[in-house]
């Protein structure tokens, strides 16, 4: 079975059950976030290394929509 089989099959459930057995999970998301040295409305690009299911990319474009975002994890 190859890596992307493995993720694919528990990848719905694995940021639901990350938010259940780490107990700062949300305030570590919006920490990420406030972080973020720009405004909602100006354009930047971000790379997102280690991307998994597109948590991050998710949370950047709902603060900063107009943000361009790369994602890279493992290539089959």
């Amino acid at each position: 079975m190859t890596v992307k089989k493995i993720f694919d099959a528990g990848a719905l459930q694995y940021d639901r059950n990350r938010q259940k057995v780490i107990p700062c999970f949300d305030d570590f998301y919006k920490t990420l976030i406030r972080l973020i040295p720009f405004s909602r409305d100006e354009k930047f690009t971000v790379l997102d290394l280690g991307a998994g299911t597109g948590l991050v990319t998710a949370l950047v474009f709902n603060v900063f929509p107009k943000a361009e975002v790369s994602l890279l994890d493992i290539l089959e």
